[in-house]
């Protein structure tokens, strides 16, 4: 378990007792803003120890000697804080091999692929990485003004050259990240803009890029209350479109989801994990969420492959340190991928086809 504040204590505590019922969002015996204000408990005690781990972390060395992958169409790929790697996960076998990224000490949060330029990019909260499997080269994206970024928390490549990056911004009270801004990062001038601006915006947290190359992201911060007892908030669901838009367009403001991992699909259904449950969303549609009795707990990693079916990598140190890649079709069937050599890693994008 993290280090935390008295309350945080108390909040994880009332939350995994909630936790054990287990985790059903539309329990009977369990109101939603209940389910609310414990997943924002568990949100942001996750949150504050990653701050408190990349504030010990070490200064990266630009001489930074990095193994090679070789990647395959369908492989997975995280990243861990364990011993500072890239992870892939074989698509045939689901066999682990890392590259151990030397001289980096990092906490990643989002990774993301980009097959035509051959680059793997890492939110890693204070720091941006980008690695290039097959040379082992590695590169650091500048924060705003040539500084820090305040909490990377997720990366997308938009397909035209540039990288997006959700800053989740400082944290200025006990309650939760405010000032965030979602930035991008262009591949060839090293030009870094601020893409989204809205008066509403304090949380940007997650990222995906439709078949469009429409970029979306999940703010967490400028949802409705759930209750007016607790400063927590219902997740909102933004569009951004061109490379320099400031301004965002809401495309589904619908209440009862707090996403802890997000990915939308060719179809344009975007697939977002309350923790441990599964939510379908297309337009103002809320498809029947995935219930459990399924073994899934704090998801902080998904993606959606050409075929269709989603991978979700699973665990989070406030809950547990293991980790576990499960595969979930259509119809909701589950079926474990990986769950060995994955201690310490956050995001899971995979290598897509032509």
């Amino acid at each position: 378990m993290l280090n935390a504040k008295p309350a945080s204590r108390l909040a994880v505590a009332v939350a995994l007792a909630v936790l054990a019922v287990p985790l059903a969002a539309t329990s009977d015996s369990l109101e939603s803003a209940d389910v609310a204000i414990m997943r924002a408990a568990l949100i942001r005690l996750d949150t504050q120890g990653a701050r408190a781990q990349a504030t010990m972390a070490a200064p990266p060395d630009a001489r930074a000697q990095v193994k090679r992958l070789q990647l395959d169409v369908d492989d997975l790929l995280s990243a861990s804080s364990a011993r500072n790697r890239a992870i892939q996960i074989s698509a045939g076998s689901n066999k682990v091999a890392s590259a151990k990224l030397k001289g980096q000490d990092f906490v990643p949060r989002g990774v993301d692929y980009d097959r035509d330029r051959g680059l793997m990019a890492i939110a890693a909260v204070s720091q941006v990485i980008l690695f290039a499997p097959a040379t082992g080269d590695v590169a650091l994206v500048a924060g705003p003004g040539g500084g820090a970024f305040e909490f990377a928390n997720d990366v997308v490549f938009d397909g035209v050259g540039g990288l997006v990056i959700a800053d989740q911004g400082a944290e200025t009270n006990d309650q939760e990240p405010r000032d965030g801004a979602v930035w991008r990062y262009d591949l060839d001038s090293a030009e870094l803009v601020e893409i989204a601006m809205s008066r509403q915006l304090s949380n940007p947290k997650l990222l995906a890029r439709d078949r469009n190359d429409a970029i979306h992201f999940i703010d967490g911060g400028s949802g409705a209350l759930v209750s007016p007892a607790f400063d927590a908030r219902w997740d909102v669901l933004y569009r951004i479109e061109g490379r320099r838009l400031n301004n965002v367009k809401v495309v589904w403001g619908g209440a009862g989801i707090q996403a802890t991992a997000y990915d939308v699909d060719r179809a344009g259904w975007h697939w977002m994990m309350n923790l441990g449950e599964l939510v379908r969303v297309k337009g103002a549609k809320l498809l029947r969420p995935c219930l459990p009795p399924y073994p899934l707990q704090f998801a902080t990693g998904l993606t959606i492959g050409d075929s269709g079916d989603a991978r979700v990598l699973d665990g989070a140190d406030v809950l547990t340190k293991g980790r576990a890649v499960y595969a979930i079709d259509n119809t909701c069937g589950v079926t474990l991928s990986a769950d060995r050599k994955l201690k310490g890693s956050r995001g899971l994008t995979h290598v897509p086809g032509e």
